[in-house]
């Protein structure tokens, strides 16, 4: 199957594949939590340990 069936099949259009309800994930999606962390601080906001020990 080329990528040019695989777009035709499964993205509907659109860029991002997809197959009714299931959507191939999309990491760029998510923020980057390093960089809220970095946004919080500077902002005085406190930082739930939690999110500190996943960053």
């Amino acid at each position: 199957m080329t990528w040019k069936q695989l777009r035709r099949r499964y993205c509907q259009g659109g860029w991002w594949p997809s197959d009714g309800d299931v959507v191939l994930f999309n990491s760029t999606r998510l923020a980057n939590l390093n960089d809220l962390y970095a946004l919080a601080a500077a902002e005085g906001v406190a930082i739930p340990q939690e999110i500190k020990a996943a960053c």
